[in-house]
């Protein structure tokens, strides 16, 4: 680097005053701080992050569940996400417009959920879409999207109609010269990429030709519709690409404007096997220095100040010093002017290495099935993993065409603009052949992360881990109410209330609240002298995320393989579920009657007669979880609450030990009685000691009676205004549970069972022996299924799998 020296002359000081003590420093250095700099402060203060959804299909028919585990990981490791964090699952139709939304909890970088498809939807195509409020800060919105199908019961004529349309046809071919400019005079690569009307891959070749006619080169797509050609453009000529489709149609398309000066940046990421080699042509003569460096996981990994007499060296970058997954080039002025950018990808030299072993080699139908699922490291080391595993009918679920694992997702298509198909490609099986087409992919995608020379993004949205209620105090000119007062209080429960103020712009927001479903609630709110003339304005939300044309698309010839039979299956696997829930239902209540009966419990809502405690219920604090054993700390003398788990809270009464836990009279356990939000409890009564003795030993811990609002008091209507209004909260989703019935002698059953997923399990956890060991049973047809798994380590390895068995009635079998 080069540096300046300053010589000062005392007797000019006072003449030219302290600027003379101005050090010119040198401007390619004065760049890498900056670029040092906010690199560091976008790792620190930006910190971003990425999710993966792991569903259970790629299509559904109205009414099904879809089942699904989310990934939320740091962008830049891929190690989960440590503590609590609110996810949001929205599904978007064609219009943009949000049709079914959910709120979850992500715990360590982790939640399970499912979405209910709507009896109301209208058959086609949905996005499925995840993402964090963090995540909204930044403009190329990192959300995960996944396009599913969504079919009615009538499923002949949308076959059909899927038939109707299985020719692609091309719409467009775009050229994207290597490094950003096609420069006159300089021999240079140029991509291209040719799709249809869908944005899916149309194989393609054909000429080029120049304004006078002349055939200066040729080009073929090598996969998925991409490919480069190489050639010399020359200033003032246009070029136009000219190609002819199998069916005989012809199709013109512009090529780039030739630049009559600039630079080229040309990159070899794979025929030497240690070191990316990076080549800058330019036809421009200048005196200045130019900067080359190398951005991956949001750090400054390699620079280069470039010279007139280096420039055009060619540089060897060690493979080593690059981290897998995108890696941006980008050559500058020495002011931070882009001149030239590349994107290359590193393949990950190590990764999670996923096994899956059946124990038997076929099954018969309604016979249970164990298999092994082995995690280890590159190395063969077993290491613990988190997975979720999927096991669909493979011949009436058709496979998923977009192919895109958890491992392509989080290192290559959540960091690229556009949609890349089947990027599960580049991962499986590695050849030339795939690493070439992958950097066609690096030249036809632009890039999603932050770029140094960029603006840092505006913070807008912070992180959450719990439920917000919040709103607006508006005057009736519409003015916003600065440091009004708005009163929170749970429907029918005006005596337990919260109170916040308004800020300058008339915003107000209760935090904090940590419950499932909804909750009725009534919002008040006055200026800060009590004026009653204001208006309460809910936040209902109001974020919708787009329809991404960019996104995963399912074309119709992939949906070809969708039967009658698999949408009528699936239509029944909803009634099979709710008639399952329907018969659990029957089995609790009797085992709670005989239960009642033997034990002598006393009737739901009978007061006991020697109760030690009694609560009205409205007088106990709003706890945040909602929780009522949380609202009892410290409301009864000799009872300590300490929370356990998420949202689990437990009891001890002193001198006692763990108490007997009753919901209207009927015996729970400690998990159950966590999971009743204290907004459905009438009153509580506390019985310690010798009045507990009438439950015998059950009783020698003490006991916690509830009673729910059943048949409880009645309370007096609220009666909304403009300052006064009902609001429903809603809560986390409460995720259900997946039916997979057990065939066992105790649980045989004549009930039809047809699933198309025969078997959901989103908590995988193999031990530190990288094994775990999972069981189901089969159902009623003669088929295949197809196992999928998704998962990641503490570390950030990432890994998939996938593996097939086979079910056959007793006499197909084989010997």
């Amino acid at each position: 680097m080069k540096k300046y020296r300053i010589y000062i002359i005392s007797g000019l000081l006072l003449s030219f005053g302290l600027s003379a003590f101005i050090w010119k420093e040198d401007p390619i250095k004065s760049l890498l701080n900056t670029i040092e700099q906010k690199l560091q402060t976008y790792r620190v203060n930006y910190h971003p992050e990425k999710i993966y959804v792991h569903l259970d299909k790629p299509q559904y028919v109205v009414g099904e569940t879809v089942w699904f585990k989310a990934y939320l990981v740091d962008a830049a490791t891929s190690k989960p996400v440590s503590g609590e964090e609110l996810v949001h699952v929205e599904l978007v139709n064609t219009e943009g417009k949000v049709v079914q939304d959910i709120q979850l909890k992500s715990v360590d970088g982790q939640v399970a959920g499912s979405l209910s498809l709507l009896d109301s939807l209208i058959a086609g195509e949905y996005q499925l879409v995840a993402y964090t409020d963090w995540m909204r800060n930044f403009d190329d919105e990192p959300f995960f999207r996944k396009t599913i199908h969504v079919w009615e019961v009538n499923a002949e004529q949308q076959t059909q109609d899927a038939e109707a349309g299985k020719v692609r046809q091309l719409a467009d071919l775009q050229f994207f010269p290597e490094g950003g400019d096609w420069v006159s005079g300089i021999e240079s690569f140029v991509a291209f990429k040719a799709i249809d009307r869908q944005g899916l891959s149309v194989e393609i070749k054909g000429e080029i030709q120049d304004n006078e006619g002349n055939t200066v080169a040729s080009f073929e797509s090598t996969h998925a519709g991409m490919g480069a050609l190489k050639m010399t453009p020359e200033v003032h000529k246009t070029y136009i690409a000219i190609l002819t489709q199998a069916n005989g149609n012809e199709h013109n398309f512009p090529l780039p404007e030739v630049q009559e000066q600039g630079y080229v940046l040309s990159v070899d990421e794979y025929t030497d096997q240690d070191e990316v080699l990076i080549k800058v042509k330019t036809n421009v003569s200048t005196e200045n220095p130019l900067l080359l460096t190398i951005v991956g996981n949001d750090a400054l990994l390699y620079s280069e100040e470039l010279t007139s007499e280096s420039i055009q060296n060619t540089i060897g970058v060690a493979k080593s010093e690059l981290p897998s997954g995108i890696n941006r080039i980008t050559l500058a002025t020495a002011e931070g002017e882009p001149l030239a950018e590349r994107l290359v990808f590193m393949h990950p030299e190590r990764q999670l290495q996923l096994k899956v072993s059946m124990h038997e080699p076929e099954y018969l139908k309604r016979e249970e099935v164990s298999l092994t699922v082995e995690t280890s490291d590159a190395e063969g080391n077993p290491v613990p993993a988190s997975l979720s595993m999927a096991i669909t009918d493979e011949e009436l679920v058709p496979e998923d065409m977009e192919k895109k694992s958890i491992l392509s997702h989080l290192l290559l298509t959540s960091d690229l603009k556009g949609y890349v198909e089947q990027p599960d490609y580049y991962f499986n099986d590695i050849s030339e052949e795939k690493k070439q087409a992958l950097s066609y992919v690096m030249m036809t995608h632009g890039w999603r992360r932050f770029n140094w020379n960029e603006a840092l993004p505006q913070v807008a949205y912070t992180k959450k881990s719990a439920i917000s209620i919040d709103g607006k105090l508006v005057k009736e000119n519409g003015d916003p109410v600065e440091n009004g007062e708005v009163i929170l209080y749970v429907k029918d429960q005006h005596q337990i209330f919260l109170v916040e103020n308004t800020d300058e712009e008339g915003n107000f927001s209760f935090e904090g609240f940590d419950f499932t479903d909804s909750v009725e609630l009534v919002i008040q709110g006055t200026t800060a002298k009590g004026n009653r003339d204001v208006k309460v304005v809910m936040d209902e939300g109001g974020f919708m995320p787009e329809w991404s044309e960019e996104a995963e698309f399912i074309a119709p010839d992939q949906l070809l393989t969708t039967t009658e039979q698999f949408v009528n299956r699936s239509a029944n696997q909803a009634s099979v579920e709710e008639s399952f829930q329907m018969g659990l239902k029957e089995m609790l209540l009797k085992e709670i009657v005989v239960q009642e009966r033997r034990e002598q419990i006393v009737e739901p809502f009978r007061l006991h007669s020697r109760a030690d405690v009694v609560i009205d219920a409205k007088t106990l604090p709003m706890a945040p979880s909602g929780n009522i054993l949380e609202s009892l700390q410290g409301r009864i003398a000799g009872m300590r609450i300490y929370r356990s788990g998420m949202n689990d809270f437990r009891a001890v009464i002193r001198g006692s030990g763990s108490p007997l836990y009753l919901i209207d009279g009927v015996p729970v356990d400690a998990t159950a009685m966590s999971m009743v939000s204290q907004f459905d409890v009438d009153r509580v009564e506390v019985l310690k000691g010798p009045s507990a003795a009438i439950y015998g030993g059950r009783g020698g811990g003490g006991v916690i009676a509830l009673y729910t609002k059943r048949g409880g008091p009645q309370y007096e209507e609220v009666e909304p205004s403009n300052n006064i209004i009902l609001h429903t909260a809603r809560g986390f989703h409460k995720v259900r549970e997946f039916y997979s019935p057990k065939y066992t002698a105790e649980g045989k059953t004549d009930m039809p069972d047809y699933r198309t997923t025969l078997y959901w399990h989103p908590n995988v956890q193999t031990d530190e022996e990288g094994k775990a060991t999972v069981s189901f049973f089969t159902a009623d047809r003669n088929t295949s299924y197809r196992v999928i798994l998704n998962g990641l380590t503490d570390a950030g390895l990432t890994g998939s799998a996938e593996q097939s068995f086979a079910v056959s009635s007793p006499a197909e079998v084989s010997p």
